[in-house]
C-alpha cells in the first residue's frame, strides 16, 4: 500500500461488537478515501481479527499487544506504525458523519498554522440524540482550563507535531487534555471547526464510570498543567465541578449534562444553513458524454444542490441517458425545449432555478468534486452578493488532476472595474459562465442574450461584473472542459461567427456611453479588436466579401489605440502595428498561423 493521506487510529478493548462494526463501517464508507485504518487490539474479549475479515479490505490495519497495556499506550503504539504525515483519533463505539475526513483534511490543508482540529460532536445514547458536544473556534491554554477543549475522537492532528512533545502521556482519562496543553505550551494552534461531524456515543453505563476514582488522572493532570500554565484561579472550578459530578447519583448528572451542557441538536445543520445552488446544465447531442458529467456533479461533496438539465432539442439519446440519472439522483430536475440554442436552454434553467446562487457546467463537461464547496466557502466567508470566480478551466485529458483540488488556492477580491478590466483584456478572468458562481437574483434580472450565438457569455459577465461590487477570483483546478471541435467558434465561417463582433460592440458602446473609466473604455476597444483578429485569422473568411469587409474596419478603426495600449497582449499590439502599414499582409501573416 502507497502512502496514505491520512492515519485513522483506534484502540479496542471490549467495545461491544455492533459497536464496533459501526464505527469501522463509518470510517470505510468516508467520501475520503486516501487512508489507512490501523486498530490496537488490546487484548480484550473479542475476536477482531475475524470482525475485520468480514470488510476484505485491505486498508485496515491490526496491531495485536501482547497483554492489556491501556489505551495511552496503544495509541502511541498506532502513531508509531501510522503511515500518513495526519492522523485522525476515532473511538471504536463512536460514527463518524461520512464527510468528517474530507472536511477536516481540506481545512487543515488550507490551514497550516493548526497542528489539531476538531470538530462538534452529536451525543447521543441507545436511543436518541442528546445535543450537541463542543464549542467551535481555537483552543488556547487558558480556554482549555475552563474546560474548552477537543473532543478527543473527532481529532485530526499533524503526526511530527505530536511525536514532537513526546505523544500522549499517562493520565488515565485525560490523555487527550494532557497532549492539547503540551502542545499549546509548544506555540501548537488547536481549532475546532463549526461542523457537526461525529456521532458520540455515551450511554448510562458511562456516567457509571465516571466516579472519584477514575477521575482522578484528569484532576492530577489538570493540578499539574494549571501549575504550569498559571490558569486563572476561577479555572479551578473546573476541578470542583468534577469532583461533585463523580460524587452525584448518575440520574442527576445525566439531566444537568443534557440542560445545561450540551447545546440542541444539529443533525439537519448540512441543509438548514448551507445555501441551496443550483446546477444548470444545458445539453444538445452530448450522448457521448451527458452521463459522466452529471455523475461528476452529482458527487460534489456539497450535497445541497439541485441540478438542472435542459435538452435543447438533442436529436440523439442524450434524452435516455438523462433520465437514467434522474432515477438515480432524486435532485435533478429535468425539462426540455425544442433547439433554441444554448443561450435559451441556460436562460430557462435560470428561470427554473430555486436556489440562492447559480453555477453553469457544460453537458460534455467534468467538474472536480470540490467545485461548488470551494465556490460557496468563499460566498460565506466574503458578501452574499458577490460574484465567485474559478480559475483556471482545464482541458479534460487533466481530469485526474481535481484531486489536487485540497490544495490550498490563492483567493483574491477585487472590485468591479479592476474585475471589467481583468475580463475584457482577458487576463485574470474568462468570459466563460462555468466555474463561477452568481448570486440567482442578479442573473434573473441578467438573463443571456439570445439574439448572440457567439461571445454571448463574456457579454453577459460583463453585465453581470458591472452591477457587482466584489467579484473573487479562487485559483484552483475545480472545472475540466472537452474542446469541441464543432462548436461555432470552430466551424468554417458563416455570419454566425461575426455575432462576436456585435457581441463586442454592445460592450464598447455601453463603456464609452456609461462609464467615465478610460480603463474600462481602452479594454473594451481592445477587446472588440481581438474578437476581430480571432475571426480574421480564419482562411474561411475570405469567402465572404461582406464579413471581411466588416473586419477590416473594426481592426483598422482600433489598431492605433491597440498598438499604443501597454496592458494589451503583445502579439495583438504587433498585429495592430502590421495592420495600420499593410492591411493585406497583417491578415496573411494571421492565416498562416492560423488562431
Amino acid at each position: 500500500m502507497s502512502k496514505p493521506k491520512i492515519s485513522v487510529i483506534m484502540s479496542e478493548y471490549n467495545t461491544p461488537p455492533d459497536y464496533l462494526r459501526a464505527s469501522i463501517e463509518s470510517i470505510l464508507n468516508q467520501t475520503f478515501k486516501d487512508i489507512e485504518i490501523i486498530i490496537v487490539d488490546d487484548c480484550g474479549k473479542n475476536d477482531l481479527s475475524s470482525i475485520v475479515k468480514e470488510y476484505k479490505d485491505k486498508r485496515i490495519r491490526i496491531i495485536k499487544n501482547d497483554e492489556n497495556i491501556g489505551l495511552v499506550k496503544s495509541l502511541n503504539k498506532a502513531m508509531a506504525v501510522s503511515k500518513a504525515d495526519i492522523m485522525a483519533r476515532m473511538d471504536t463505539d463512536d460514527i463518524a458523519d461520512e464527510n468528517r475526513l474530507e472536511e477536516q483534511y481540506k481545512f487543515m490543508i488550507n490551514h497550516e498554522e493548526y497542528s489539531v482540529v476538531g470538530t462538534l460532536a452529536n451525543e447521543f445514547s441507545k436511543n436518541s440524540t442528546t445535543g450537541v458536544l463542543g464549542k467551535p473556534g481555537e483552543k488556547t491554554a487558558k480556554s482549555l482550563a475552563y474546560g474548552d477543549s477537543i473532543i478527543h475522537p473527532s481529532a485530526m492532528m499533524r503526526k511530527k507535531d505530536i511525536q514532537s512533545v513526546g505523544g500522549y502521556k499517562n493520565y488515565k482519562r485525560a490523555e487527550d487534555l494532557s497532549l492539547w496543553f503540551e502542545l499549546v505550551m509548544k506555540g501548537f494552534r488547536l481549532f475546532v471547526i463549526d461542523r457537526v461531524l461525529l456521532n458520540y456515543r455515551v450511554n448510562k453505563e458511562d456516567y457509571s464510570k465516571r466516579k472519584l476514582k477514575t477521575r482522578r488522572g484528569e484532576i492530577k493532570a489538570r493540578l499539574h498543567y494549571y501549575h504550569l500554565t498559571k490558569a486563572p484561579v476561577l479555572a479551578y472550578l473546573v476541578i470542583i465541578k468534577s469532583i461533585v459530578s463523580s460524587i452525584l447519583p448518575t440520574r442527576i448528572v445525566a439531566f444537568f449534562r443534557r440542560k445545561i451542557i450540551l447545546k440542541p441538536s444539529r443533525e439537519d445543520e448540512r441543509s438548514d444553513k448551507r445555501p441551496l445552488v443550483s446546477v444548470v446544465i444545458p445539453v444538445y447531442n452530448c450522448q457521448e458524454y451527458i452521463g459522466e458529467c452529471i455523475d461528476s456533479v452529482a458527487e460534489q461533496t456539497y450535497d445541497n444542490i439541485e441540478i438542472i438539465v435542459v435538452n435543447d432539442g438533442s436529436k440523439d439519446k442524450s434524452e435516455n441517458i438523462i433520465k437514467d440519472k434522474k432515477k438515480r439522483y432524486r435532485n435533478i430536475l429535468y425539462y426540455k425545449q425544442r433547439n433554441k440554442g444554448v443561450s435559451a436552454a441556460r436562460n430557462l434553467g435560470i428561470k427554473k432555478a430555486r436556489g440562492e446562487y447559480i453555477t453553469f457546467v457544460d453537458g460534455d463537461d467534468l467538474v472536480g468534486k470540490y467545485l461548488v464547496e470551494c465556490l460557496v466557502n468563499q460566498i460565506i466567508c466574503t458578501h452574499p452578493e458577490c460574484i465567485i470566480v474559478s480559475k483556471p478551466t482545464q482541458k479534460i485529458n487533466e481530469f485526474e488532476e481535481r484531486v489536487l483540488g485540497y490544495k490550498k488556492p490563492v483567493v483574491k477580491s477585487i472590485g468591479s472595474n479592476q474585475a471589467l478590466i481583468k475580463l475584457l483584456y482577458p487576463y485574470g478572468i474568462d468570459n466563460g459562465p462555468c466555474a463561477k458562481l452568481y448570486p440567482t437574483v442578479l442573473l434573473k434580472k441578467n438573463l443571456f442574450n439570445i439574439d448572440l450565438s457567439i461571445a454571448e457569455d463574456l457579454e453577459l459577465n460583463y453585465r453581470l461584473i458591472k452591477s457587482s461590487k466584489i467579484i473573487k477570483v479562487l485559483n484552483e483546478k475545480l472545472y475540466f472542459y472537452r474542446p469541441n471541435p464543432k462548436s461555432a467558434m470552430n466551424r468554417e465561417f458563416n455570419e454566425k461567427r461575426l455575432s462576436g463582433l456585435t457581441a463586442t460592440d454592445i460592450i464598447v458602446k455601453d463603456a464609452l456611453s456609461t462609464t467615465n473609466n478610460k480603463k474600462i473604455q481602452k479594454a473594451a476597444v481592445g477587446r472588440h479588436f481581438i474578437e476581430a483578429v480571432l475571426i480574421a485569422s480564419d482562411p474561411s473568411v475570405n469567402k465572404s466579401v461582406e464579413g471581411s469587409a466588416i473586419i477590416k474596419r473594426v481592426i483598422l478603426k482600433n489598431a492605433g489605440l491597440v498598438m499604443r495600449d501597454f496592458n494589451m497582449f503583445y502579439k495583438y499590439r504587433i498585429v495592430a502595428a502590421i495592420a495600420l502599414i499593410n492591411y493585406d499582409i497583417a491578415i496573411k501573416l494571421l492565416q498562416s498561423r492560423g488562431r
